[in-house]
């Protein structure tokens, strides 16, 4: 499962979004988790351990919490806007990639001003698995 905030929770240098005040950015984190609880419960998605991929550390930390969730901690820096070469920065969204594409299938949830990001669907077509957007 993926997540794509851009600049919406404040900890992304990235075009195309706002930064949300602090109550916002809050509420979307809950929003988000509360969908994720949703569509477990409806058995939506797999039972076992689920892989959540975020641009936001701030989402990635709070999702962690959840006892099903498997995420990868990393530096989240987009990187056509930071003068940072640390090989962490270029490694995380490949490591993402890889582990998506590994999945039994790849759901991107959205909601509200969240970015529709290719990147998921480009891991499921790579990987030859089922890829689902969920907008809610």
């Amino acid at each position: 499962m993926t997540f794509r905030f851009q600049t919406l929770l404040g900890d992304l240098e990235d075009t195309g979004s706002e930064v949300l005040p602090v109550d916002e950015r809050n509420l979307l984190i809950d929003n988000c988790i509360s969908e994720i609880r949703k569509l477990r419960s409806e058995g939506r998605l797999p039972s076992g351990k689920l892989l959540v991929t975020s641009d936001s550390s701030n989402f990635i930390e709070a999702v962690s919490s959840e006892p099903y969730v498997y995420v990868v901690h990393g530096k989240n820096e987009h990187s056509d806007y930071t003068g940072n070469s640390d090989i962490e920065v270029c490694a995380k969204p490949f490591i993402d990639m890889f582990l998506l594409m590994g999945a039994s299938s790849i759901t991107q949830l959205r909601t509200g001003k969240m970015y529709k990001s290719g990147f998921p669907e480009f891991a499921a077509e790579i990987g030859g698995k089922p890829y689902e957007l969920i907008e809610f």
